[in-house]
Formats: structure tokens, C-alpha cells, sequence
């Protein structure tokens, strides 16, 4: 969401991951503007190679349709980086126009 920082990206699994995500942020331009991404390499001791963060812009213009388009802009950022799977979590903010409090998908669909 603009302006702030993510649950997920606060929930991260272990410390390694928050201080990748700290320093990332710390020494980026990221805002958390519609589509803004910031990757971060991975720390040693997960199965991740990289960390994506993913702006989602102010809530209340946080749709159905705009979660859509996220999606498929992460997707693309992944396989053009050369990545074949991913993970994808995304926490619906307060006051967005969207159906469900969060969002949770593998790719490629169907990966367990």
C-alpha cells in the first residue's frame, strides 16, 4: 500500500528475510505506488532465490480487477528474471474495493 509497508512483507519467515527487506528499503526508491517492485536477493537458508515487494497504491482504488493486473505483472517480472515458480501472497488493505481480505497463489497454477 502506498506510503506504508506490508503485513507480509513484516511477516517475513525468519529474520534473514526482514533484514534483506529492511535493507532493500532502506537504500530504494520503493513507495509502495501501483506496480512498484523492489527485489531483493534471497538470503542464504530458504528455498527462495529472490524476495519480490509489490506497491499496491492507496487502498481505496484496490480492486478486483487491479489485483488482476498485479498478478500478472509479478508473474511476468518472475519469468523474465528466469524464475518457473512462485509463491504469491498479497494482503488486501483496509478500505480496498476488493472481496477478499488476501490473495494467495501458486504459479505455475496448480503447484504445490
Amino acid at each position: 500500500m502506498e506510503g506504508k509497508r506490508s503485513a507480509a512483507g513484516r511477516r517475513a519467515a525468519g529474520q534473514g528475510q526482514r533484514r534483506a527487506l529492511t535493507r532493500g528499503l532502506k537504500f530504494s526508491r520503493f513507495t509502495g505506488k501501483p506496480g512498484q517492485m523492489l527485489e531483493v536477493l534471497a538470503p542464504s537458508g530458504i528455498k527462495a532465490s529472490r524476495l519480490l515487494l509489490v506497491g499496491l497504491g492507496k487502498a481505496e482504488a484496490l480492486d478486483e480487477k487491479s489485483l488482476e493486473t498485479l498478478g500478472a505483472q509479478i508473474v511476468g517480472r518472475l519469468y523474465t528474471a528466469g524464475e518457473s515458480a512462485a509463491n504469491i501472497e498479497i494482503d488486501v488493505p483496509k478500505g480496498a474495493r476488493s472481496r477478499r481480505p488476501n490473495w494467495r497463489r501458486t504459479w505455475p497454477s496448480g503447484r504445490s
